[in-house]
């Protein structure tokens, strides 16, 4: 969500920008603006809550409104999915986690080498394409256990909805 915020408060800067002159310390307030008025409704973790300045930025309540259904509406698509697939802290958790099944897989590659290697008679061509089938049938299995686990981590934990009927385009 925090990620979605920060770009929907990059295109509102890059539009300001175009629009006149918009300094850089401008630019960090009016960031700081999207994730102090919206951490609450979102939920973000670890965001200031108030700001105890405001210089000469500010954003309109439909400014905010449209990048809180923004953020909704993509936490709701297929772009989450990818977007958590590439987190480092994630990959590392759900290893951890599911260390069990992870290992599972391990396992059966490791065997499938074993076997491999006691097939004397193969030819070095043979025995190299069958080498890298299992290398990759490894990384697709990581893969797809991976994302079946991030896709049953979001079904349990669903995420916000936007009201029936409302457009998140201003």
């Amino acid at each position: 969500r925090l990620q979605e915020v920060q770009r929907q408060a990059m295109i509102e800067i890059g539009r300001r920008t175009l629009s006149g002159s918009f300094s850089h310390a401008q630019a960090q307030e009016l960031s700081l603006i999207y994730r102090v008025r919206l951490a609450q409704r979102l939920e973000l973790p670890a965001q200031p809550r108030e700001m105890n300045f405001v210089r000469d930025v500010d954003v309109s309540p439909e400014e905010l409104e449209v990048a809180y259904q923004k953020v909704v509406k993509a936490e709701d698509s297929a772009a989450l999915l990818a977007l958590i697939n590439t987190q480092r802290f994630w990959y590392e958790h759900l290893v951890a986690t599911y260390q069990g099944e992870f290992s599972a897989i391990y396992q059966r590659s490791v065997q499938a080498l074993a076997q491999l290697e006691a097939q004397v008679d193969l030819l070095p061509a043979t025995a190299t394409q069958r080498m890298k089938a299992i290398f990759e049938n490894y990384k697709n299995d990581n893969i797809e256990l991976f994302e079946r686990l991030t896709t049953e981590a979001l079904a349990r934990n669903p995420g916000l909805t936007v009201p029936a009927g409302e457009n998140p385009e201003p």
